[in-house]
């Protein structure tokens, strides 16, 4: 067989096997009840609106905000999920964030009384990342293939990040913060690429 036809059949493979990898993504998608949502950005209490992805919740520590079951693919935007400057009490759960470009996946600044669980953040820069917030839990979530995973910065005070996973990220995990956790009832944070 001539090696150019070779050369094209070996890129029809490719093709075919991205073409699969889309359509297994979007049937895994339907069956995990996510619908698909543009990038989201809260700025203060007022901006936690149905127009935002919230779905639920009054803001109390009873009844926090939800933010649930979205599936964000940030091409062309710096960031997934951005909450910034906030008091209120929020959840994030179940979301899916693929190819944050510049920020992160989900970045949280200024914040408090927020909880992220059970989200995956994949490809891009960083996965998550929490900066000047305090009272915010970070668990269940899954992170790949991101240059950091979860950044925790300076000015970040009292925060609890446990029983995530962390694959194949440049630098899986860092703390500027202070009095932060990283490890809860007995579970910490794994990543694949610990020494």
């Amino acid at each position: 067989m001539p090696a150019e036809i070779r050369k094209k059949e070996g890129h029809m493979a490719r093709k075919l096997t991205v073409v699969l990898a889309v359509g297994l993504w979007a049937a895994l998608a339907l069956a995990q009840g996510w619908a698909p949502h543009d990038p989201i950005y809260i700025f203060g209490d007022d901006a936690f609106t149905w127009e935002n992805g919230v779905i639920g919740g009054s803001g109390t520590e009873d009844d926090p905000y939800i933010i649930e079951g979205w599936m964000i693919d940030t091409q062309n935007y710096d960031y997934g999920i951005y909450i910034d400057h906030t008091t209120a009490y929020f959840v994030i759960r179940n979301c899916v964030v693929r190819y944050p470009q510049e920020r992160a996946g989900i970045f949280l600044s200024a914040v408090e009384n927020g909880r992220i669980e059970g989200c995956s953040v994949y490809g891009g820069k960083v996965g998550i990342h929490i900066l000047s917030a305090s009272d915010v839990t970070v668990t269940g979530c899954a992170i790949g293939y991101c240059d950091r995973g979860i950044v925790v910065s300076t000015g970040s005070d009292g925060n609890l990040i446990y029983g995530n996973s962390i694959i194949a990220c440049g630098l899986p995990a860092s703390d500027e913060g202070l009095r932060n956790r990283w490890f809860y009832e007995g579970k910490g944070n794994y990543w694949s690429d610990y020494r």
